[in-house]
């Protein structure tokens, strides 16, 4: 063997175990990448599973309250003390629902065929309370279809309930409402989320305006003391509420309670709220009739 070939075998040798060298350097940096990214997701995962904890915790909390609040109808004092544990429960519950929102990651789905197959994966994320994932879907949906007009009506519920501020909130809610109302001006169930984001955004004109078309509806005889009597009942005391509490017209806040009450007789709160707008008239007797079936709070 030649001292050329000599050279030419050891040289390559040494660019084999180079090329080695430098496979096995990069696989151990990938690994240790790997090792990094599994570290940074460890923290995340970890606080997604706590936020979820506290939510499912928030809302088995509030249901046994709401249950409380039936049972304690008689007692008005530990009635006002769980209502004001659930409104604490409701806020607390927004919050952590807002904050799993923001740290969950953009999840990447699988791509559908149609408009209406993202719709239909969207109530799936809502049922599993994936509402960023739900959102993307519904969006995917008006991109392919903006003329599927039911899909405005889950977005607009979504933005209000569900979604952090800076996803869009009530105004966007707002937003995606009206425009399916323009379309379908008899559903309840969107006018009724409606006035309720409108009273939020403290515009109660538009809030009373909403309150009032759904006041309209017609209610068959069938359902006297039904479902839809008492969300009547329910429409008619909103509407009351804000004559009352933001508005100061206690005339016309009595007329709603009383048609409230009119109705669905066993509804709590009416009576004392009647009573105050009474108070504020100067009509005390009236008043204190109210008072005698719902005390004042002490």
């Amino acid at each position: 063997m030649t001292t050329t070939q000599k050279l030419l075998i050891a040289a390559a040798l040494v660019v084999s175990v180079g090329v080695g060298l430098y496979e096995a350097k990069e696989n151990a940096k990938a690994r240790a990448e790997v090792r990094t990214l599994q570290q940074q997701q460890a923290p995340l995962a970890e606080q997604i599973r706590q936020l979820q904890a506290e939510r499912d915790k928030a809302t088995n909390r509030i249901a046994w309250l709401n249950e409380q609040l039936a049972k304690n109808t008689k007692n008005n004092s530990e009635l006002l003390r769980l209502r004001g544990q659930v409104g604490g429960l409701q806020t607390q519950l927004a919050k952590t629902k807002n904050q799993l929102a923001s740290a969950k990651p953009n999840i990447d789905q699988p791509a559908l065929s149609s408009a209406e197959e993202y719709f239909r994966r969207a109530d799936l994320h809502h049922s599993n309370h994936e509402y960023e994932a739900e959102l993307q879907d519904l969006n995917k949906a008006i991109e392919l279809d903006p003329n599927m007009i039911y899909v405005y009506k889950n977005r607009g519920i979504l933005f209000a309930m569900d979604l952090p501020e800076e996803k869009g909130g009530l105004k966007q809610g707002v937003a995606d409402l009206t425009r399916f109302l323009e379309v379908k001006p008899d559903d309840s169930i969107a006018r009724w989320n409606r006035a309720m984001d409108y009273e939020q955004l403290k515009e109660y004109d538009k809030s009373i305006a909403d309150w009032t078309a759904y006041i309209q509806v017609d209610i068959a005889p069938s359902d006297k003391g039904g479902p839809k009597t008492q969300m009547l009942a329910d429409a008619l005391f909103n509407r009351g509420r804000i004559y009352h509490t933001y508005l100061k017209d206690f005339s016309k806040a009595i007329a709603d309670y009383t048609a409230a009450i009119k109705l669905n007789t066993n509804m709590i709160g009416v009576h004392r709220m009647r009573g105050q707008c009474y108070e504020a008239l100067g009509e005390k007797e009236k008043a204190q009739q109210d008072f005698a079936i719902e005390p004042k709070p002490n």
